[in-house]
């Protein structure tokens, strides 16, 4: 029942230049307020107040027709904005007719916290335009107030009378203030869960190479900063730079269709060997960086030279051809301590270069081999 008043409620809730909040809202307060305009109307008819009940009778009816109005927003002129000035309207001229007709004790006054909750909940204009609103809401109140403390009712209720009316109208502030806040904190819970996966998609993509999916030199180089940081204890890791042996050949032969299968290929092989060691990156191009946090250059050797066989026995296929490569490696370990932020990138850049250059040799004496 509840599942199916909730779809009702919000059918046709906004199109791309409305809130389908505001629309919800607005339904929301609309049957709250037809409902209490019943309940009042019941209280007067009970205490044989048969003539003042006509008045929340046809207010109930007016209400029903902006309900209507809300979902029937093909003319421009029933669009969201202004059925909630009809709203605004509707509120402000049964407060201000019925605490004038029945005084200040029954507590209708205090539907005016609704229309505040209303305008800062409903609308996008800019909180200026919302203040003044809030303000010309304070000052009617303050208003009403101060005319009740000279004038007397036209039409003055019993006590016992004005302690049911009380008792609704104080109930149905309460029930709405619940009700609205609750869509409005609703739909700002799942605006910022949106936002919230918005921006872990964007760091993602901006830490990651969009081919390989591996982590881009950007995120390495953080990671390497923020390893050396958090530990208490200068560490020791080492530092390998592999480059794919005659990339450009692949490329030329086969196409860079083909160039980017190998690095796709070769890079998932590169995740899985270096999961429990540390982190794989690609560098740029056909290089990629290898760094093991806890294994000394001996360790980390035997690692790569175990990763090398498998890149040699790799086939890659693309269409009927298979395509065969090999990598050179060039290691660096170093010690590295926790300092200022530019000296641990001065030291991580110093291991970098030295493995590079150990890489360097390794083209200059023939490939398919690790140099360290």
């Amino acid at each position: 029942m509840m599942n199916q008043l909730k779809d009702f409620l919000l059918r046709d809730a906004g199109d791309e230049n409305e809130s389908g909040r505001a629309v919800y809202v607005l339904r929301v307060g609309t049957l709250g307020e037809c409902v209490y305009f019943i309940l009042f109307a019941v209280i007067l008819l009970l205490f044989g107040r048969w003539l003042d009940s006509l008045l929340p009778l046809a207010c109930c009816a007016v209400s029903l027709l902006l309900m209507y109005f809300t979902y029937h927003r093909q003319d421009r002129r029933h669009h969201t904005s202004h059925c909630l000035g009809a709203f605004y309207g509707i509120t402000t001229m049964w407060i201000i007719t019925t605490v004038i007709l029945f005084g200040w004790d029954c507590g209708i006054q205090h539907l005016l916290f609704v229309l505040l909750l209303f305008v800062f909940t409903t609308s996008y204009r800019s909180i200026k335009i919302k203040v003044i609103l809030g303000l010309i809401i304070y000052g009617l109140r303050l208003g009403l107030y101060f005319y009740t403390t000279r004038m007397l009712p036209f039409f003055p209720l019993s006590m016992k009378l004005n302690h049911a009316l009380q008792l609704l109208n104080t109930t149905t502030v309460y029930l709405l203030l619940i009700l609205i806040m609750s869509v409005f904190a609703g739909d700002t819970l799942r605006a910022e869960g949106k936002l919230a996966m918005a921006n872990q998609k964007l760091n993602a993509l901006a830490d990651t190479d969009p081919l390989t999916k591996l982590p881009n030199r950007r995120h390495a180089l953080k990671y390497i900063g923020e390893c050396v940081h958090n530990s208490s204890t200068p560490i020791c890791p080492t530092v390998a730079i592999g480059d794919i042996d005659f990339f450009k050949k692949v490329n030329d032969t086969y196409g860079h269709e083909a160039g980017d299968r190998v690095l796709e290929i070769l890079a998932d092989l590169f995740h899985k060997t270096m999961e429990p060691y540390g982190l794989c990156a690609r560098w740029g191009g056909e290089e990629f960086l290898f760094f093991f946090e806890h294994l000394n250059m001996d360790n980390a050797k035997i690692v790569l030279f175990e990763l090398l066989d498998k890149i040699r026995v790799t086939v890659i296929p693309f269409g009927d051809q298979s395509i065969h490569v090999t990598m050179t490696f060039g290691m660096n370990d170093a010690v590295l301590r926790a300092q200022t932020p530019e000296e641990i990138m001065r030291q991580v850049d110093q291991i970098i270069m030295k493995a590079d250059e150990m890489l360097y040799l390794g083209k200059q004496n023939g490939r398919n081999q690790i140099v360290g």
